[in-house]
């Protein structure tokens, strides 16, 4: 990562979902971490900082809240408490969603992923156009 750089956290269950979202960032010009779970999701975040945390966990609804809980009660650290959190599903009009929601994520992301709707977001998410080059 290079100083100044943008930093994005993807928490998911979903090895190629990450893959992909990793390399649309890279491509963006952003860094991000992958972490394996949601403990080493809270680690990073309390040892790191990062612009915005995309949260997929399929095959665990609950660690997805747990996580979306843990950011917005401060339990990441008080500075990541307003971390702006995109939940991403194959499913949108699954109730899952509306429990994240409430939990306190702030946009839903389906899949499959298209690169202009991940600008969109970035700009209204991080507060920034992502690099024009790399369109």
């Amino acid at each position: 990562m290079t100083p100044g750089q943008r930093r994005i956290l993807i928490a998911s269950d979903d090895l190629l979902g990450i893959q992909v979202l990793q390399y649309m960032h890279a491509h963006l010009g952003f860094a991000s971490k992958a972490p394996q779970n949601v403990d080493e999701a809270i680690q990073l975040l309390l040892t790191g900082s990062y612009d915005l945390a995309y949260i997929d966990f399929y095959h665990s609804p609950t660690a997805a809240i747990h996580l979306i809980q843990a950011i917005r009660n401060g339990d990441c650290g008080a500075a990541n408490r307003n971390l702006p959190i995109i939940t991403i599903s194959d499913y949108l009009r699954d109730f899952r969603h509306i429990e994240q929601i409430q939990a306190g994520a702030d946009a839903l992301l389906g899949k499959p992923v298209y690169m202009e709707e991940l600008k969109l977001l970035l700009s209204r998410y991080v507060g920034e156009q992502p690099d024009r080059k790399n369109r």
